[in-house]
Protein backbone atom coordinates (compact mmCIF):
# COMPACT_ATOMS: atom_id res chain seq x y z
CA UNK A 1 0.00 0.00 0.00
CA UNK A 2 2.87 2.40 0.72
CA UNK A 3 4.14 2.02 -2.83
CA UNK A 4 0.70 2.78 -4.25
CA UNK A 5 0.31 5.78 -1.96
CA UNK A 6 3.75 7.02 -2.98
CA UNK A 7 2.72 6.74 -6.65
CA UNK A 8 -0.38 8.88 -6.04
CA UNK A 9 1.71 11.43 -4.19
CA UNK A 10 4.19 11.45 -7.08
CA UNK A 11 1.39 11.95 -9.63
CA UNK A 12 -0.02 14.81 -7.57
CA UNK A 13 3.33 16.51 -7.01
CA UNK A 14 2.89 18.81 -10.02
CA UNK A 15 -0.43 19.97 -8.66
CA UNK A 16 1.21 20.37 -5.25
CA UNK A 17 3.81 22.67 -6.79
CA UNK A 18 1.07 24.78 -8.38
CA UNK A 19 -0.85 25.00 -5.11
CA UNK A 20 2.30 25.92 -3.20
CA UNK A 21 3.26 28.61 -5.69
CA UNK A 22 -0.23 30.09 -5.87
CA UNK A 23 -0.49 30.30 -2.08
CA UNK A 24 3.13 31.35 -1.44
CA UNK A 25 3.85 28.22 0.61
CA UNK A 26 6.84 25.89 0.59
CA UNK A 27 6.30 22.86 -1.64
CA UNK A 28 7.32 20.52 1.19
CA UNK A 29 4.60 21.92 3.42
CA UNK A 30 1.92 21.42 0.78
CA UNK A 31 3.27 17.94 0.05
CA UNK A 32 2.87 17.00 3.72
CA UNK A 33 -0.78 18.05 3.50
CA UNK A 34 -1.24 15.94 0.37
CA UNK A 35 0.40 12.97 2.12
CA UNK A 36 -1.90 13.33 5.12
CA UNK A 37 -5.02 13.46 2.95
CA UNK A 38 -4.19 10.56 0.62
CA UNK A 39 -6.47 7.61 1.30
CA UNK A 40 -5.70 3.98 0.56
CA UNK A 41 -7.57 1.49 -1.55
CA UNK A 42 -11.22 1.00 -0.62
CA UNK A 43 -11.28 -2.45 1.05
CA UNK A 44 -7.51 -2.66 1.03
CA UNK A 45 -7.05 -4.08 -2.46
CA UNK A 46 -9.57 -2.49 -4.87
CA UNK A 47 -9.17 0.81 -6.63
CA UNK A 48 -6.31 3.25 -6.38
CA UNK A 49 -5.17 5.47 -3.52
CA UNK A 50 -6.65 8.93 -3.87
CA UNK A 51 -6.38 12.39 -2.43
CA UNK A 52 -9.41 13.56 -0.46
CA UNK A 53 -9.56 16.97 -2.12
CA UNK A 54 -12.26 18.33 0.17
CA UNK A 55 -10.26 17.61 3.32
CA UNK A 56 -7.08 18.85 1.64
CA UNK A 57 -8.77 22.15 0.73
CA UNK A 58 -9.99 22.61 4.30
CA UNK A 59 -6.51 21.88 5.69
CA UNK A 60 -4.97 24.31 3.21
CA UNK A 61 -7.41 27.07 4.19
CA UNK A 62 -6.64 26.42 7.87
CA UNK A 63 -2.91 26.61 7.16
CA UNK A 64 -3.30 29.88 5.26
CA UNK A 65 -5.40 31.35 8.08
CA UNK A 66 -2.54 30.67 10.51
CA UNK A 67 -0.04 32.52 8.32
Amino acid sequence: MRAAKAEVVKENSTAGHRVAERNHLPVARVQRLVDRHTEGRTPGFMGEPRVNVRELDIALKDLLAQE
